[in-house]
């Protein structure tokens, strides 16, 4: 299974939301960003999901 998650590209926080009242399609709820999000690809094989190791790879992935 391919997971992708969303980053706020300012701040570096998971605290992204659909941004409904904003131009933007994504806001960031820690520091209201609206137009720099960074994504990291993970894949997951096994059945039992650790979500330290899955955030760690997500968040090296996206170059953060």
């Amino acid at each position: 299974m391919n997971i992708g998650i969303v980053f706020c590209g300012r701040c570096s926080s998971l605290m992204v939301d659909s941004g409904y009242d904003t131009p933007s399609t994504l806001k960031c709820s820690k520091c209201g960003n609206t137009k720099e999000f960074k994504v990291g690809h993970v894949n997951v094989e096994d059945e039992e999901i650790n979500i330290h190791i899955l955030l760690e790879n997500a968040r090296k992935n996206a170059n953060l």
